[in-house]
């Protein structure tokens, strides 16, 4: 998808995002409130697009390596993953910091486990 959207931007297909704006509206303004609450308020726009691109492209890495990640089983891995890594990293004083980094990571990491040892 993010692959589509970046060749009709290229050809300037306007057609193509009114259509995708009307169809799905929900995701638009759920993925610009996305962006204005992590960016706190700056570069909303920017925000969007990058959030956008991040989670189409996520999906795309999986369609493209036919690998499974959005069912119960990976999210309540992922969840539990994510709950255990954060909580530890965010007692630790020197650690703190690095949480943003654990959560990508962690993500990766559950993305791994679950389509090579669960399946």
């Amino acid at each position: 998808m993010l692959v589509e959207i970046i060749q009709r931007a290229l050809y300037l297909d306007a057609g193509y995002f009114i259509g995708l704006v009307a169809g799905a509206p929900f995701w638009v303004f759920a993925f610009v409130a996305a962006g204005y609450f992590f960016g706190n308020g700056q570069k909303v726009l920017l925000n969007f697009m990058v959030i956008t691109g991040l989670l189409l492209g996520f999906a795309d890495l999986l369609r493209a390596h036919d690998l499974v990640f959005y069912t119960a089983p990976a999210l309540m891995v992922l969840y539990f993953a994510r709950l255990s890594v954060l909580t530890a990293l965010e007692k630790t004083k020197d650690w703190q910091k690095h949480v943003p980094l654990a959560f990508s990571l962690t993500t990766y990491a559950v993305l791994f486990y679950y389509n090579f040892f669960m399946l």
